[in-house]
């Protein structure tokens, strides 16, 4: 359903509604100050792909989650062996983040696993990168309230950025920053969310979709029900 903010009104069409902004901004989420952090320190110290010399990105997190989930640990226990946040351990994860070289030998020793079993995993993976229904049956939600699971690590994203998000009830998505003119496109696969796009307020529900261009500064996305939503999203670079 689709209303303008604070008037309650519905309208069925809502093409004349999302005007382009004039000057739309947006993208990667807004961390919170330990998050940021935490990125702040891997990026300082190198991308594990590039320091160790390999010539290629990776996608390290699916390996590691895995890993993780054969011997049934949490991210709360990993995250606290291993020194870093359940946050940033799930971004890692999810391939939203790209860990140093010591967050990744600190997250494998934590984990009981061998680097270079990860390394060779990664490897294998192909340009082709699919997500099974099956795997939000299982979600590990970190504090944030919410689980981003992207297709491709940070390295691997050109021209648009995509993924796949699990929403607890109640949990808002951080707004994206420092794009310029980005466009975004949500489809709806379970649950139900509340899109806020500056005056407009638009209910979507499984099966629903909706392209708009960013408004960082007007702009959330919250899952208003009292079961988890699951969100296809996808925004320009």
């Amino acid at each position: 359903m689709y209303r303008r903010k604070g008037t309650g009104e519905s309208d069925g069409n809502t093409s004349s509604r999302h005007q382009p902004s004039p000057d739309p901004c947006a993208l990667p989420p807004d961390l919170p100050g330990p998050l940021a952090r935490e990125n702040a320190c891997n990026k300082a110290d190198g991308r594990f792909a590039t320091a160790c010399g390999i010539g290629i990105k990776m996608n390290l997190g699916t390996a590691l989650r895995s890993e993780r989930k054969k011997r049934k640990l949490t991210l709360k226990v990993v995250s606290e062996k291993a020194g870093i946040s359940q946050g940033f351990l799930s971004q890692i994860e999810n391939d939203v983040s790209s860990p140093s070289v010591d967050t990744l030998v600190n997250i494998c020793s934590a984990i009981g696993v061998e680097a270079g079993h990860i390394i060779k995993q990664a490897k294998k993976q192909e340009r082709l990168v699919v997500i099974r229904k099956s795997e939000w049956e299982d979600v590990d939600f970190p504090p944030s309230g919410f689980v981003t699971r992207r297709f491709f690590a940070p390295e691997h994203r050109r021209v648009i950025d995509s993924s796949v998000l699990a929403i607890q009830p109640g949990g808002t998505i951080p707004v994206r920053k420092s794009i310029r003119n980005g466009q975004e496109t949500l489809c709806l696969l379970e649950g139900s969310v509340e899109l806020v796009h500056g005056d407009d307020v638009v209910d979507l529900h499984a099966g629903d979709s909706v392209h708009f261009w960013s408004i960082p500064e007007r702009q959330r996305i919250t899952n208003t029900s009292k079961s988890i939503a699951v969100v296809f999203w996808a925004g320009t670079l």
